[in-house]
């Protein structure tokens, strides 16, 4: 299968998601504007609170407050667009915006899910391990082990995103 290489347009999607629905659009606007500020305002009070609180400087916290800046980004990727999609006559989105929409999504994904495997790596070690839990478990290692799960994220989307460019 190939693309036509002479066309005089750019590929756009139109998302059809919500134009079908009976609600309003102005409510869903700000319903998910709503869940959109509350997760923003609950994520930056826990990396705030985290920074400053030397009582929260252990490691487990210092995974929370990574945790916590993930799941930022992870809600910024997503629901601004769909903000803007809910206030606009024409939703659609350009193919080159989708396909970098979809490698932040999954690169702030997966580095979600395996920052909570460090997390519980964590807790592992806590528990069965107590009394050599500061050696084992300390600020580098806990960097090194977010890094890594940044690493194999990255790694890991460009895999995906790679295989999708191709398609027409």
């Amino acid at each position: 299968m190939s693309c036509a290489p002479n066309a005089s347009h750019s590929p756009v999607f139109l998302l059809l998601g919500f134009s079908r629905a009976s609600i309003s659009h102005t409510l869903l606007f700000f319903l998910f504007l709503a869940i959109y500020l509350t997760t923003i305002l609950g994520n930056v009070t826990l990396v705030l609170l985290i920074s400053w609180d030397s009582r929260l400087h252990s490691p487990m916290y210092y995974l929370l407050r990574g945790l916590s800046v993930i799941d930022m980004g992870l809600s910024t990727v997503t629901l601004p667009q769909l903000l803007a999609h809910l206030v606009s006559d024409y939703p659609t989105i350009p193919a080159a915006r989708c396909l970098a929409q979809f490698f932040f999504f999954y690169a702030f994904g997966v580095t979600d899910t395996l920052v909570i495997a460090v997390m519980a790596l964590d807790r592992y070690v806590a528990i069965c391990d107590p009394l050599r839990y500061a050696l084992v478990m300390n600020h580098q290692r806990c960097a090194c082990l977010l890094a890594l799960s940044w690493v194999v994220s990255i790694l890991h989307t460009m895999l995906h995103v790679g295989l999708i460019l191709p398609l027409c």
